[in-house]
């Protein structure tokens, strides 16, 4: 089939607020992401369809030299745990920037927060994470997110 150019570099759309779009759509298009890719920017805010298959599916196909990357599943009530655990385990080591955002995903707690922010990533320079209205994240995942910060802050 024909995929995005082999050449692309940063890739960059915003689908939020469109409620048909759901894990088979996203899993069609993060499956032809050049394999040459810096820089990736994904908005599904209020894609309610969308959930942890979607990000497993974009954990599958993330591109090895990616340095960026932004993902904003604000209000989609079917992302949870698993789905930032399936996500964490496909980014790319030399990630640099990091931009994560789950707000009022009701399903996302501690667990998942802490096992998307555990990991051996040294190359992080700028980690955002958005987890506005997530009632299920408490003292854990904050502790979880102290651990990523630089001992030197």
């Amino acid at each position: 089939g024909v995929g995005l150019p082999s050449h692309l570099t940063h890739f960059h759309v915003d689908f939020a607020e469109c409620p048909l779009i759901g894990d088979v759509g996203l899993a069609a298009l993060v499956s032809c992401l050049p394999q040459q890719l810096q820089q990736l920017q994904l908005s599904f805010r209020r894609c309610s369809k969308l959930g942890s298959t979607g990000l497993a599916a974009l954990s599958s196909c993330i591109p090895p030299e990616l340095d960026q990357l932004h993902l904003n599943v604000s209000d989609c009530p079917a992302i949870g745990d698993d789905g930032l655990a399936s996500l964490r385990n496909g980014l790319p080591p030399r990630l640099s920037q990091l931009q994560l955002s789950v707000a009022n995903c009701k399903l996302v707690g501690d667990a998942g927060l802490a096992s998307f922010l555990d990991g051996p990533d040294k190359h992080i320079q700028r980690l955002q994470v958005n987890a506005i209205g997530c009632p299920l994240v408490g003292d854990a995942g904050l502790a979880a997110l102290a651990l990523r910060l630089p001992t030197d802050v």
